[in-house]
């Protein structure tokens, strides 16, 4: 029957979801319920008449006003759906964008004192062992607060992504002011700020590309965030290869400091934007609650209960210290075999860049778990053999810088070990994600395994004998790979 207490159930069902319709689709409501309380209850299942007479003229209007908002109603539920969509999707390209800026940009001033410590010394009357101290308190600063990003990044991800990009608008700042002042103490403190900076980066990537993004997609957006890291670090060590003298070390801080604020700035637009669309209720909500410290012993008791797992882990921490660790070694290896600076920064730069071509493309075209052994298994013995060819070729004496074709064949083996050891991160942290254990706490693990083996591995691996340690570091990453990529895994972690 059509009665007043349809269309007043209709309101209450509208005013229950008021959020999923338009103000116009409310007040046409509104108006027919209004119109339709005055009406006699009117049947539909008498016989049909020849002719329709409406008694009431407000009877009329109330069921031309009910057929309007039926097609307003359905026209705005789909066009509500069609911008929540829409929404989601410029949201969750808006966060990997601002994680990206935050990443790449923290790498591009962490590096730069190490690249040039000869002008850095000779400025600062330092030794070159001291300048090469301000990388460790970066290091340790990252280590130092790594647990506490890891917190952070799990229980409020807006604020890691803000207090990132505002401690690398500061390292910048305090950085220039130093060079200005001539203070090494400045210096320090930018080092100290950029180290801050990073405590969130690491565990970032996986944290909002399985938040935001869906499963077909995360492989894509966790590589790209990983390899932003890794592009601002090769620009790193580019950059300041175009200061030559001291008297130029200003300008060269204050153009790396002008190209650090805008990209700073442009990561907190693009929070901005995607908290705006998440508080229109257009995208995933930015307020969640973490494990908090509960995380960190669910971590561990999954290792536990599941050695694979563990195995697998350290596998990757452990060949991320291998790549980690390539770029500023192979400075000292290749000097010892007469390769200039110039040629070994080539080598570096080929190294890394190829690490961002792999490592994209690979996120791009594996989008199914089916795929993730066999792409690290490739990867992980890619490394191995450039790593192995590299050694043999300097025990028997064909890796010499006099030679074009010794130069080549040192290129195209960098290519090769940097497409496979950088390249594989991406892969590797969707890998230990099958295990379902939250992103945050298992990538604050891995990175303590990389930041220590990557340390160990730039003080054993300086010298003529550097691709054998490297070499040997990665035999072992390989061997644990295979215990860890056990097929027994099961069949929820493998479909």
């Amino acid at each position: 029957k059509f009665s007043p207490s349809n269309l007043a159930s209709f309101s209450a069902m509208a005013d229950r979801r008021r959020e999923k319709h338009g103000w116009g689709s409310r007040l046409l409501l509104l108006v027919a319920t209004a119109l339709a309380s005055t009406m006699p209850s009117q049947s539909f299942s008498e016989p049909p008449r020849a002719r329709v007479n409406f008694r009431y003229p407000r009877e009329a209007f109330a069921v031309a006003a009910a057929l309007v908002l039926a097609s307003g109603f359905v026209y705005s539920t789909k066009k509500r759906a069609a911008v929540t969509v829409e929404g989601k999707v410029r949201q969750r390209w808006n966060m990997l964008a601002a994680v990206s800026l935050c990443t790449g940009t923290n790498a591009f001033i962490c590096m730069t004192f190490s690249v040039m410590e000869t002008l850095t010394a000779q400025a600062f009357e330092l030794e070159k062992q001291q300048v090469a101290a301000l990388y460790t308190v970066w290091l340790a600063t990252v280590a130092s607060g790594l647990t506490f990003g890891t917190l952070l990044t799990d229980r409020f991800e807006g604020i890691a992504i803000c207090m990132s990009a505002i401690m690398n608008i500061a390292s910048v700042f305090v950085r220039v002011s130093g060079i200005y002042y001539q203070s090494v103490y400045l210096i320090i403190g930018s080092q100290i700020l950029c180290g801050i900076g990073a405590w969130p980066i690491f565990t970032l990537p996986g944290e909002i590309s399985h938040r935001y993004f869906p499963e077909d997609e995360q492989p894509f957006a966790t590589c790209i965030m990983w390899q932003a890291n890794f592009f601002g670090w090769m620009l790193g060590l580019f950059w300041p290869l175009f200061c030559t003298t001291v008297p130029s070390l200003m300008p060269l801080f204050s153009i790396e400091a002008a190209i650090s604020i805008l990209c700073s700035l442009a990561a907190l637009f693009c929070f901005t934007t995607a908290r705006l669309i998440a508080l229109r209720g257009d995208g995933v909500p930015q307020t969640h609650v973490g494990n908090g410290l509960a995380g960190f012993p669910e971590l561990f008791r999954t290792m536990a209960q599941n050695p694979c797992f563990a195995v697998e882990l350290i596998a990757h921490g452990l060949h991320g210290g291998v790549s980690f660790a390539i770029p500023s070694v192979l400075f000292f290896i290749l000097k010892h075999f007469g390769f200039s600076i110039t040629v070994a920064s080539a080598a570096n730069g080929i190294f890394i860049l190829s690490g961002n071509i792999c490592g994209t493309w690979l996120g791009k075209v594996c989008t199914h778990p089916s795929s993730f052994q066999w792409v690290l298994k490739f990867c992980y013995a890619v490394t191995l053999l450039s790593l192995l060819t590299s050694a043999s070729l300097a025990q028997l004496g064909h890796l010499r810088g006099d030679g074009a074709w010794s130069i080549l064949q040192l290129f195209l083996l960098c290519g090769a070990c940097g497409g496979s050891s950088l390249g594989f991160v991406g892969i590797g942290v969707e890998s230990i994600a099958l295990h379902k254990v939250n992103e945050a706490y298992v990538g604050w693990f891995r990175e303590f395994v990389v930041l220590g083996s990557a340390a160990f591995l730039s003080y054993a691996a300086v010298g003529a004998n550097g691709f054998h340690v490297l070499t040997a570091a990665a035999a072992l990453c390989s061997l644990l790979l295979i215990v860890g990529l056990n097929p027994k895994r099961g069949p929820s972690l493998t479909s």
